[in-house]
């Protein structure tokens, strides 16, 4: 034992009560045996005797050093357990406070369930309330709520508006249940961006393709295209069609392949600030990064993000 006396005492008090010798601290010092004292009132004497010997050579062993050497010189392991107590008392205000400020400013922050949440708080008033510092359950429901984050300030407006007041475990019900909602509600949302193809033709491709009028590059004119790709200047061999000037993650055949093969590159990101436009056409640049994916697949279950 060092400072922890209130965990002391309790494994003590189990400890010997499972060992049946916690005798001599329920029962006060019994009056010394005669010649006169009845074979029971002798027995039950003898029983006494022992635990309290007992008792006393447990508590000292499992006490520190120098707790044990600073309280007197006992007989009564009931008397002796009573003046160890006493030592603490003056821990008791420190505690408290420390307890008190643990369940004002404790917030949750998300790391573990609500329901652990609500059962670190709860133990903490139930440490106040062995104290004797009184914690109604109303004002505990509300010191939880109020230590939930914003994502739960539709449910704290709903507790502040209805009438009556929730139970310690109808308020852990409806906050467990509110962040399970609250989980299943997140999804990721990306933006795609499409051209408009014919279903026959090739979502991915290399220059400039002829439209039906028989004008490069979509509706612009047949001015040559003022911009080299980047492609062309860049070094190395594409593993996927063994040409040089581009790697195999931009190889437009190897897109293909994955999107008949039904592969999907989706949730892979990219920002793109190359066009390969003429110089006398207008575009109009909104300033936001293009997210692009090669498959619908992972747009299946998109929703509209809030």
């Amino acid at each position: 034992m060092g400072t922890n006396f209130e965990e002391w005492n309790e494994t003590l008090r189990v400890v010997l009560a499972i060992m049946r010798l916690d005798l001599a601290l329920e029962v006060n010092k019994l009056d010394a045996i005669t010649s006169q004292s009845s074979a029971g009132a002798k027995a039950y004497f003898n029983k006494w005797a022992e635990s309290n010997k007992l008792c006393m050579m447990i508590m000292r062993l499992s006490m520190d050093k120098t707790i044990k050497n600073s309280i007197p010189q006992c007989d009564n392991a009931k008397d002796y357990l009573a003046v160890v107590s006493k030592k603490f008392v003056v821990f008791d205000k420190a505690e408290k406070s420390n307890y008190m400020r643990l369940l004002t400013t404790t917030t949750y922050d998300g790391t573990t369930g609500v329901r652990e949440h609500v059962m670190r708080m709860t133990n903490l008033a139930m440490r106040l309330r062995d104290m004797k510092v009184d914690i109604p359950d109303s004002y505990l429901v509300w010191l939880i709520l109020e230590s939930l984050p914003d994502q739960f300030s539709a449910l704290k407006t709903s507790y502040n508006v209805v009438k009556g007041e929730w139970g310690l475990d109808e308020m852990t019900a409806i906050v467990v249940q509110q962040e399970e909602m609250m989980r299943k509600s997140k999804t990721e949302s990306a933006h795609m961006v499409t051209h408009n193809h014919s279903e026959g033709e090739r979502k991915f491709y290399k220059g400039n393709r002829n439209n039906q009028n028989g004008n490069k590059g979509g509706n612009f004119n047949n001015s040559k295209p003022q911009f080299k790709h980047k492609n062309e200047d860049m070094k190395g061999k594409c593993f996927w069609c063994r040409k040089k000037g581009h790697v195999k993650k931009d190889c437009y055949r190897f897109k293909n392949w994955l999107e008949k093969k039904g592969t999907p590159l989706a949730l892979v990101y990219f920002e793109s600030n190359l066009a390969d436009v003429p110089l006398n056409s207008w575009w109009i640049d909104t300033g936001a990064s293009i997210h692009v994916t090669n498959s619908l697949q992972g747009f299946k279950s998109k929703k509209e993000a809030k």
